[in-house]
């Protein structure tokens, strides 16, 4: 299974020369070339033209027809209601893989009076999929910039969703998972618990740097870092500010990781961040679940 996140920032790539207009297209070429099996997106704009080059966009469906093979999640972080459309703005989930059941969460944003910068509500996708490895429950998530205080609530949010009572799927060949999940859509009721997954994984843009409070957090509640399980010592790639610094202040830094338990410690085999890529102010961060030892580092 190949994963990628990537804060797309609704397509507006960046050069030396600061932001380019927005050309999505260049996103999903760009996502195309990786081929990943499950794609977990961050800032996906629908109906925004303050952010889209003065035109609507609705980028919701045009992954979707970009990606015909796979189903989707949206997690919106609000609905806007304006005469003709609706606005919308989030993460995205897109799986090649059989989708079992989705959730959507909106974080918590406790009320903080040093909050600086940029602000605004905050979502996750949680998924759980079906994949030839085993049964993989995943968050995709963007947490806050401008607020610590929101930054680690939400953190310890997405940290406690594996917590609650689940359904045990046992592994087996894919034609008896299939079956078992017939089964189980005939049983299942509104309040049925979810299912219990080999493994979890939580993806995204943190806003936050390897090391900090954000990122032991979620060591703390028993999730490694698997690019150091694959590099070890080895610094974070920077997935921030490579190509363009939109502040003098800013410098190229890692704001996006993959975190797993379970059974992903041991089936991931790689991981790298894709440098080349100028779609978005962030790097594509791209990971290798399978059997293989193999390990790379930036491409």
């Amino acid at each position: 299974m190949r994963l990628m996140t990537w804060n797309i920032q609704w397509g507006r790539g960046v050069g030396p020369d600061g932001p380019r207009t927005v050309r999505l297209e260049e996103t999903i070429s760009r996502i195309r070339y990786w081929s990943p099996d499950v794609i977990c997106l961050q800032e996906v704009c629908v109906n925004f033209p303050a952010n889209t080059d003065g035109r609507d966009e609705d980028q919701l469906a045009l992954l979707q027809i970009a990606f015909p093979d796979y189903q989707s999640v949206f997690a919106p972080t609000t609905d806007w209601y304006v005469p003709g459309k609706v606005q919308r703005f989030g993460n995205m989930v897109l799986s090649r893989f059989p989708l079992l059941c989705s959730r959507v969460h909106l974080l918590p944003s406790p009320r903080d009076a040093g909050a600086a910068g940029i602000s605004g509500a905050r979502s996750a996708a949680e998924v759980w999929i079906d994949t030839p490895i085993g049964l993989y429950r995943i968050v995709s998530t963007h947490l806050e910039y401008g607020s610590f205080v929101q930054r680690r609530a939400q953190v310890e949010y997405v940290a406690g969703l594996q917590q609650g009572p689940t359904l045990q799927i046992a592994l087996a060949t894919a034609d008896e998972r299939a079956h078992r999940r017939v089964d189980m859509f005939d049983r299942r009721t509104p309040v049925s618990a979810v299912p219990h997954a080999c493994a979890s994984l939580i993806v995204g843009d943190f806003n936050s740097p390897p090391g900090g409070v954000e990122f032991n957090a979620l060591g703390d509640a028993g999730y490694r870092d698997l690019w150091q399980k694959v590099h070890g010592h080895r610094p974070h790639v920077a997935t921030l500010s490579v190509h363009h610094r939109a502040r003098p202040e800013f410098h190229p830094i890692c704001y996006d990781f993959i975190f797993g338990d379970g059974q992903s410690v041991d089936a991931i085999s790689d991981i790298v961040v894709d440098c080349e890529a100028t779609e978005s102010d962030h790097q594509p961060l791209v990971a290798t679940f399978s059997e293989s030892d193999r390990k790379t580092g930036a491409r």
